[in-house]
């Protein structure tokens, strides 16, 4: 989806799901990493509130990762896709926010 503003701006709340064409469920157990609603003007319930981190989402990831770990793999985490940056360094307070962020995904 490309907002209507005057830098045309991506956003995406979903992955497409393969061979359906429709959007990839991305909670967990624990919902979505984010609350809702976010903070862009219009697109509230579309991209998340980066300043609003969900602990529930990520209990549910260390599980994920203990176990992982515990069977010898090695997870790695993308902390954050491209194109999420051009609306939380719009919307949100950057780069604290987006630090802060780091910080919580970096010990997992």
């Amino acid at each position: 989806m490309v907002l209507h503003d005057s830098a045309k701006t991506t956003l995406r709340s979903a992955w497409l799901e393969f061979g359906t064409g429709s959007a990839k469920n991305m909670d967990n157990e624990g919902g979505r990493p984010f609350f809702f609603p976010g903070k862009v003007p219009g697109y509230e319930n579309y991209f998340l509130d980066m300043d609003k981190i969900n602990p529930e989402y990520f209990k549910y990831l260390d599980r994920k990762i203990a176990h992982l770990n515990t069977n010898v793999f090695v997870p790695f985490i993308e902390v954050s896709r491209r194109d999420a940056g051009l609306l939380w360094y719009k919307y949100y307070g950057w780069p604290e926010s987006y630090s802060r962020f780091i910080q919580y995904i970096f010990p997992r």
